[in-house]
């Protein structure tokens, strides 16, 4: 940013265009500004006017009166063609562009500036008698800028604000004003102005791009913040905080306070975040139009090449110029039909959002060869470069687990993607040799192919953006970038984390208060556990631990302290456990580390009353939220969302993963979810007809070829596999998909006298287990779709066994023979099985023949009540907004030998929150099993959930109830018995009326009407 800019910046900010709008009428305004001269200086001028003048319900009238109004209206017109769509602009009041009445953003006249000094002072007071109260003058010369702004200011009608360009400062004159109503800018060298401004930008960027990646690092952030594009367009936002505030009647000449005021209006008033969210749009619209970037012509643009996104800088377009208004919104009904026509009922900029959304999951699913191809292409350069470094294809098969889930419509990967991606990048940027930048441009062109699909899966709402800027203006005023924080330990993890992830310090200091040996003991664990999510989670913080420890527990168990004393722990003896002694060490911690917040979250009573007694701010949170308790208002304010995923969640309480969770292992049913369910509960004994199928699949079809997949550390292994010709022919392109790809090596095929093939192929045992099996999956479904498999642990390996997905000449029982086949039917025509066939030409029985459409079909129907767990992992993934979703989550509690392992159906996060869901297709009315599954998932989601809520689903189940005396309708017996316990049951009517999502969304977010619009 130049220094006029700057200059123009402290003018605005000194005398914001706000305070200049005359009252028309009820909340109606008009803001008249007069620019005088002609040169690059005053085109700059009438660019921010054009940007910082749109205010609420205010009309913008800008006169330029300049030598030549012809050519600077034409120059105008060819630096920003696409102004003409939302100004009307005129030169000696001839109309040169019409754009439609309801989305008129300026009216802008031409003028010619009369030569004499009479003439000059007639027009310039007509001007002043209309209202054109705001007057900057930039002719190219200080004499004569000095001259037009003195005889402005002899005008009978005044200006209030008459402001003239100097080059150099007026001499004679320390201050800026020469008159009262004059004011001198442009000499200023204002550092000051562009530092703040810069904070609140940065913060602005920051917030935005925690929403688009809740892991980006500080370091990542800042780098991409330096690009013009991205400081440009947030220094212009930051610019015009001040005319949004002062709209709104807030003073602005301290930040804390105004953060606060507006705070309280946006909690008191919450029309006025769609009102600025639309202003702001309006801003945003007008600083790209004036900076030359029209409305793309075709969505074919879009993601075209390398550095093109939704907008383009060198070619000037972008996709969201087009007018938006405050009452519009995008609900889910939208985004599960995004192709309709909804031109009656939603606005330009939600029909563009949608109109993305498809055309970024058309170019996601053209992009999925070149994926694959990448992937192959970095695969086998990184076998050859890094063979051997664990850490380093750790972070590669991580992201190709990403990638996989991405594919699931799970929106919590995109973080770990994005995480492993800049690791790896990382890694290849610092090599020697000729592979990096090969490597490099690789893993670009990886990015680039999958940033459609992170668009599509984002379902991203371009207005809601606006609306977070909005939201977030209180925390883009006072947010302290990088914090020092100081975290008093807690006896849980989570506790002792969520400030940390909420205000991303670039270290954060934990200190615990150990006055018996169980303490220090546990004290361990906890560290290993913080450390472990920090090094996986947010690698960019620096963690440091120190133990105020009792000189006692030295002295009596010195022997076993020895060899647990880690290296990132500092110990700090007391001889006495006091308040004074406990004090002394604590405010030398604070001080040592210029800590800006403690965070006393559930920490040691004691060590709470020292960190109380400090100066330093003191912060602690509650049911997801942070709160202050002590000067940090700040902290309080909306800030950016953060993200945990489910396996993020188990790992910080030391849980351990038994084996892959079943939604890593999907297909993909999210279209036939709601009909499976609705099938199962219309059939009058689901379990026994899924029962009697899969007794019948069980007895009649064999496994066809066990694969072995190899999960300890041998390095390379012969094996072989022999199989019929017709089966052999269907799975060697597996084979060969998975050679492609580097996870098998030495492919073979040869035949047998007796028509057989064997396939002959190496393993290397150093590829991890899950990720074998997640590729082997995606090929088997490939290209093989009616094989399905399951995975069987033998000893130090495991192996997937494949069979088909064939039902033949199954006989139906004659007591069910007309339910069972209408229950087929029912699967048949939802095509959840194909090639169905059903025969009767035996009078005396009814056979039916069909094929499943995918393991997943299968194992529903092997386990009847996995249609449930379906029906309720999809609504909460496609229905609600939760950040991760995971079913069939197989877990021990702790890396011990004797530890208990469970296993939970859903688990969903959003933020820094959860849900435990238990789900129970029972039809019995048992209290004591009911006081049984409430307990168990209260429990588990006590333990190991962040700021969980435990939810009980059984569709059985009669959510409410009617009062025989009062006759409202109200909760059953049941759903009060769980909800005494904070448990929430979601019995029939949540599963009858297609709103589960919105009901898991409203326990999510803590409504207390969280199923109340189901009432009868």
């Amino acid at each position: 940013m130049n220094n006029f800019l700057i200059s123009c910046c402290r003018l605005l900010q000194q005398y914001p265009l706000v305070k200049y709008r005359q009252v028309i009428s009820e909340d109606k305004y008009e803001l008249k500004v007069l620019l005088l001269g002609s040169g690059t200086r005053l085109d700059t001028l009438l660019q921010e006017i054009l940007i910082n003048g749109q205010l609420l319900d205010t009309a913008l009238y800008v006169t330029v009166v300049t030598s030549n109004p012809g050519r600077a209206a034409k120059a105008l017109l060819e630096k920003a063609p696409e102004l003409k769509k939302y100004a009307q602009i005129c030169c000696e009041n001839n109309s040169l562009s019409f754009p439609d009445e309801s989305c008129i953003y300026a009216h802008i006249n031409y003028h010619a500036l009369p030569k004499a000094r009479e003439k000059f002072i007639e027009v310039v007071d007509a001007w002043a008698g209309e209202g054109y109260n705001y007057v900057i003058i930039s002719t190219g010369n200080d004499e004569k800028n000095k001259f037009y702004a003195e005889a402005v200011a002899e005008v009978g009608r005044k200006a209030e604000l008459i402001a003239f360009v100097q080059n150099k400062k007026p001499s004679g004159n320390p201050g800026d004003k020469v008159r009262s109503t004059v004011f001198a800018f442009g000499y200023q060298k204002d550092s000051d102005t562009l530092n703040s401004l810069e904070m609140i930008a940065y913060n602005l960027h920051y917030a935005y791009s925690k929403s688009m990646n809740d892991r980006a690092s500080n370091e990542e952030i800042g780098l991409k913040f330096q690009e013009p594009y991205c400081y440009i367009s947030n220094l212009e936002a930051a610019m015009h905080i001040q005319e949004k505030l002062e709209c709104c009647a807030i003073d602005t000449s301290d930040n804390m306070k105004a953060a606060y005021e507006f705070s309280r209006l946006l909690l008191d008033n919450s029309e006025m975040v769609n009102r600025l969210a639309a202003l702001e749009h309006r801003r945003w619209m007008m600083e790209k139009i004036m900076k030359g970037f029209e409305l793309v012509k075709t969505l074919d643009k879009i993601y075209s090449g390398p550095d093109i996104t939704t907008h383009d800088s060198a070619g000037k377009w972008h996709v969201c110029l087009v007018p938006c208004d405050e009452e519009s919104h995008l609900t889910l009904s939208h985004w599960k039909a995004p192709s309709r026509d909804y031109s009656s009922e939603l606005d330009f900029l939600d029909q563009m959002s949608l109109k993305i959304h498809v055309k970024c999951g058309q170019i996601a699913h053209g992009n999925r060869e070149q994926i694959e191809e990448s992937l192959r292409i970095i695969h086998n350069s990184f076998q050859r470069i890094f063979n051997g470094r664990e850490d380093i294809f750790s972070h590669l098969h991580s992201m190709e687990l990403a990638i996989s889930q991405m594919w699931q419509n799970k929106r919590s990967a995109i973080s770990i993607y994005e995480g492993n991606f800049s690791a790896l990048m990382k890694v290849v940027s610092a090599l020697n040799s000729s592979s990096s930048y090969y490597l490099q441009q690789t893993l670009s062109a990886l990015n680039d192919a999958i940033a459609p699909l992170k668009e599509y899966i984002s379902f991203k709402d371009y207005k809601e953006q606006d609306r977070l800027l909005i939201q977030q203006i209180p925390f883009a005023l006072t947010h302290k970038k990088k914090p020092g924080l100081v975290k008093l330990l807690s006896t849980k993890e989570v506790d002792s984390l969520f400030s940390t992830c909420h205000l991303e310090p670039d270290s954060v200091t934990f200190v615990g208060l150990i006055t018996t040996y169980d303490e220090y003991l546990w004290s361990k664990e906890e560290i290993q556990n913080i450390t472990r999510f920090l090094k996986q989670s947010y690698p960019f913080i620096t963690a440091k631990y120190h133990l105020i420890l009792w000189e006692n527990i030295v002295r009596e168990h010195y022997d076993k302290l020895g060899g647990i004393m880690p290296d990132n722990r500092i110990i700090h003896k007391i001889c006495d456990v006091n308040y004074q002694a406990v004090s002394e060490v604590l405010n030398s911690i604070v001080n040592a580390v210029r800590a800006d917040y403690i965070d006393i979250t559930n920490s040691d009573s004691l060590l709470m009353l020292c960190g109380a007694s400090t100066n330093i701010p003191i912060i602690a949170h509650k049911a997801g939220k942070m709160v202050n308790i002590r000067n940090a208002p700040e902290v309080t304010y909306p800030s950016p969302k953060k993200v945990i995923t489910v396996k993020e969640m188990f790992d910080l309480s030391g849980s351990i993963l038994i084996e892959e969770s079943d939604s890593s292992l999907l297909s993909d049913l999210s279209g036939c979810y709601k009909k499976f369910f609705n099938i199962a509960k219309t059939t009058s004994n689901w379990d026994g007809f899924c029962k009697y199928i899969a007794e019948f699949y069980k007895n009649e079809n064999k496994f066809y070829m066990e694969l072995p997949v190899l999960n300890h550390t041998e390095k390379v292994v012969n094996k072989s596999v022999t199989i019929n010709s017709d089966i052999a022919s269907a799975l060697i392109p597996v084979f060969m998909k998975l050679e492609k790809e580097n996870y098998i090596s030495a492919v073979s095929v040869s035949s047998n006298l007796t028509g057989q093939k064997t396939i002959s192929y190496k393993i290397s045992g150093e590829r991890a287990g899950n990720i074998m099996n997640t590729k082997i999956h995606e090929c088997i479904m490939h290209y093989v779709p009616t094989t399905t498999y399951k995975v069987v642990g033998k000893e130090n390996r495991s192996e997937i066994i494949c069979s088909n997905l064939l039902i033949k000449n199954m006989r139906l029982p004659q007591d069910r023979k007309k339910e069972y086949v209408q229950t087929l039917n029912g699967l048949a025509s939802n095509k959840l099985v194909i090639d169905y066939v059903v025969d009767q030409s035996d009078p005396g029985q009814t056979t039916v023949s069909f094929q499943f459409a995918s393991k997943d079909v299968l194992d529903v129907i092997q386990n009847s009540g996995k249609v449930l767990e379906y029906y309720i992992y999809y609504s909460a993934l496609l229905d609600a907004h939760f950040d991760d979703v995971e079913m069939g989550w197989h877990f021990q509690h702790s890396a011990s030998k004797e530890s208990a392992d469970n296993e939970l159906d859903i688990i969903c996060t959003k933020g820094m929150s959860s849900l435990f869901i238990s789900a129970k297709n029972v039809t019995k009315k048992d209290a004591q099993y009911l006081k049984y599954v409430i307990y168990e998932i209260s429990l588990l989601s006590d333990r190991f959930g962040i700021n969980a809520k435990p939810v009980l689903a059984m569709p059985a189940i009669e959510q409410f109830q009617q009062n025989p005396q009062t006759q409202a309708w109200e909760f059953s017996k049941e759903v009060k018995t769980a909800y005494k316990r904070g448990v929430y049951l979601l019995g029939k009517e949540c599963f009858n009326k297609d709103v589960l999502g919105e009901v898991l969304d409203r326990i999510s977010d803590g409504r207390d009407d969280w199923c109340d619009f189901l009432k009868k």
